[in-house]
């Protein structure tokens, strides 16, 4: 699960909720199962760099109404993790004897979450 789940992205709303759907899913389960000695856990990735995020524009309509939410150059190369690093992640957290529930994967996934973890309960969540 990615750790947009955990803020709102401008112009991006539906993505995030499906994320905070599987933290709500697997905390849930995490209470239903712990009883019986099973660990659940969610490696939560920031940008990979997977191609899909390296020209969102090619993606858009050209009437597309949120084009200008849009309009800066995307997300900086520097601050994306590779596939290969979000399999270690996952690998590791297999392996482990016991896991967390939550675990960030990458600086931006670990700066979201700690943001998200220190911030006020009374005002909207925008830690960029």
């Amino acid at each position: 699960m990615h750790a947009s789940g955990r803020r709102l992205t401008w112009g991006r709303r539906l993505a995030p909720h499906t994320k905070w759907a599987l933290e709500a899913f697997a905390e849930t389960l995490a209470v239903e199962v712990g009883g019986f000695g099973i660990d659940v856990t969610l490696a939560q990735p920031g940008p990979v760099g997977s191609g899909a995020l390296d020209d969102i524009l090619t993606y858009r309509l050209p009437d597309d109404p949120y084009a200008a939410l849009f309009a800066g150059d995307g997300i900086p190369a520097e601050m994306m993790i590779s596939p290969e690093q979000v399999a270690a992640a996952v690998a590791d957290l297999v392996e482990a004897p016991e896991v967390p529930l939550r675990v960030p994967v990458g600086p931006v996934a670990e700066h979201i979450l700690s943001s998200r973890d220190s911030a006020p309960y009374d005002k909207p969540f925008l830690p960029f």
